[in-house]
């Protein structure tokens, strides 16, 4: 962090945070006592994961965007389960559909503990990081990772492992339970979200049941 300070006037400027996921900075001027400018900044160059899912089958989907983070998969998993299910006109009810959010409360569970105890606990009780913090304080780490280790385990129980859960039907584009309606493997998508074959003939999204309730196995 660096600092400036003239009269009336303070600069507090941070060219890497460390706090948050990608890359960040923080500009923020203070005048008189009240803010005058601040800005914050990701400059994480983009990924173009569109561009990765363009042309591949639409079941891929949800495999190829849980990469974009290793902390919160299931927020891009079941994004791209939905938009896939949507523009194949699937609405999810049922037992999956609660499935699926259970598993989002414990990824919820997991990362949120790691945030807040591992990651903001050791700043705002003025330690470097965790493993200092639990030198002095080993049962607050050990409560952390304790819950910790239990949004893991429901990750682990819906969707098959801990980190990137894609092992499971119920984190998977919804065809399991309408498998002789899907489509074949040659089912790709592009860039706009619409459906075509790989002989470029045109495809009108395939005729899966306009609802899905399924448990799964």
């Amino acid at each position: 962090m660096s600092q400036s300070a003239q009269s009336d006037t303070r600069v507090i400027e941070v060219n890497a945070l460390a706090r948050v996921e990608g890359e960040g900075a923080l500009y923020l001027r203070v005048h008189d006592g009240a803010i005058a400018d601040l800005k914050f900044r990701i400059y994480e160059p983009p990924r173009f994961f569109e561009a990765l899912l363009e042309g591949r089958d639409f079941r891929d989907a949800p495999d190829i965007t849980a990469r974009i983070c290793g902390i919160c998969p299931m927020a891009y998993i079941l994004s791209a389960c939905q938009a896939m299910e949507a523009a194949a006109g699937v609405s999810v009810t049922g037992p999956l559909r609660d499935l699926r959010r259970l598993a989002y409360c414990g990824e919820w569970i997991q990362s949120h503990v790691l945030h807040v105890f591992l990651l903001h606990a050791p700043d705002f009780l003025g330690y470097d990081d965790s493993i200092q913090l639990s030198r002095d304080h080993p049962e607050v780490v050990k409560k952390a990772l304790k819950l910790k280790k239990l949004g893991n385990q429901v990750l682990e129980v819906i969707g098959g492992r801990a980190v990137q859960c894609t092992r499971s039907t119920s984190v998977s584009v919804a065809c399991t339970a309408c498998r002789a309606a899907r489509p074949s493997r040659g089912s790709q998508t592009t860039s706009n979200g619409a459906w075509r074959r790989r002989s470029n003939s045109p495809a009108s999204p395939p005729a899966w049941p306009s609802r899905v309730s399924m448990m799964t196995t």
